[in-house]
């Protein structure tokens, strides 16, 4: 078989001519579904190219939908039209009526500001599919209308109520995170997250193989949902470890998520009982910053007196982390083989973290 040769005065790049060219044999029914391209070696030959750039080439007509490549089987043409690109939808299920898009999320909501990132980023860089964002805040007949024509969703924020509402849509779909409000995870449904336990568990015995023998924990509903159970485990287990007795007097445990609670909790806590504690682990920055505010009007200073780490990122605080583009990209992968394999097991993936230590804390 002929092939046209190579225009090396064009800008476009060389591996794209390649599979334009393939391309327009498949469409002249020059090459047929079943058809097998000569070897690799020889495409580099007829178009004086290196390897990588023949495979740069094949790659791009497989993820359209061409071609199929199996080692000892070779190149085969397995369509003559491109493949659908699949569209998903990420769904961001919000409360606050004044965010209207994502750019304030990320002012608002980081961890899921930086998973939509993750995931368009992911999208652009080759995934067979397209993205809508949509930002949820009515009914269900409007959130029926954001979804018409998509073929999965990946949804953040979702509580009980919007959970519901995602499973009478029939669409395969992810969650990005335990679900809002839940005490348990739902074993029926797919979920991406952090790993809460990993993360309290990790800062505290950082503070404890610094010689802290009193860490004060600060939590929120501490027995009430997934996240903020684990968190507790994720302390004792840290404490077992290190021989250090729990002590139900050192857990603070806030009304609701957030700084000025944390501060408030704080607050009365210093007014009730001596600073006898020398680190304090909260389950998030918020915590940790509202506790900080409440330390210094007792003049207590970090981390001379009290030494701070939060279970999740923090770019104050020494911290528990990970790789928010992981988690998005986990979770495209899961929705993936859900679109492909509707019928598949549920399963709930948890990324570990890792300890980032900063100035927080110190040595005693």
């Amino acid at each position: 078989m002929k092939f046209h040769a190579l225009d090396l005065s064009q800008q476009e790049p060389l591996n794209r001519q390649i599979s334009n060219i393939i391309v327009r044999k498949i469409a002249g029914k020059e090459l047929g579904v079943g058809d097998k391209l000569p070897p690799e070696e020889d495409l580099c030959k007829t178009f004086n190219v290196s390897r990588f750039t023949v495979r740069e080439a094949m790659a791009r007509l497989v993820k359209d939908g061409y071609l199929s490549r199996r080692q000892n089987h070779g190149t085969v043409v397995i369509s003559s039209a491109p493949a659908r690109k699949r569209k998903i939808g990420l769904v961001a299920f919000l409360d606050e009526e004044y965010i209207d898009t994502f750019d304030q999320i990320q002012i608002f909501h980081p961890w899921h500001y930086g998973a939509a990132a993750a995931i368009e980023e992911k999208i652009k860089g080759g995934v067979s599919f397209t993205l809508a964002k949509i930002i949820h805040k009515g009914n269900e007949e409007s959130f029926k209308k954001n979804i018409n024509g998509l073929d999965g969703l990946l949804a953040v924020g979702a509580n009980d109520k919007q959970l519901e509402m995602l499973n009478r849509s029939g669409l395969p779909f992810v969650l990005i995170g335990d679900v809002s409000g839940q005490a348990s995870p739902d074993a029926k449904y797919d979920i991406v997250s952090d790993d809460p336990f990993s993360g309290i568990y990790k800062v505290v015995k950082h503070l404890a193989d610094l010689g802290h023998r009193k860490i004060l924990f600060i939590a929120s509903n501490r027995d009430k949902f997934t996240w903020t159970r684990e968190n507790l485990a994720g302390y004792k287990k840290a404490l077992g470890e290190a021989k250090i007795p729990f002590n139900n007097g050192l857990v603070v445990d806030t009304k609701d998520y957030d700084i000025f609670e944390a501060y408030f909790a704080m607050k009365k806590y210093l007014q009730k009982n001596p600073p006898a504690f020398t680190a304090l682990a909260g389950m998030a920055e918020f915590v940790c910053l509202g506790a900080v505010r409440a330390l210094r009007e007792k003049n207590i200073k970090v981390p001379a007196d009290v030494s701070i780490a939060s279970a999740t990122y923090s770019a104050k605080f020494t911290c528990a982390s990970y790789d928010i583009a992981k988690v998005g990209s986990a979770a495209l992968e899961k929705l993936e083989k859900k679109i492909k394999k509707p019928a598949s097991k549920p399963t709930r993936v948890l990324l570990p973290l890792d300890l980032v230590t900063r100035g927080s804390t110190k040595k005693i």
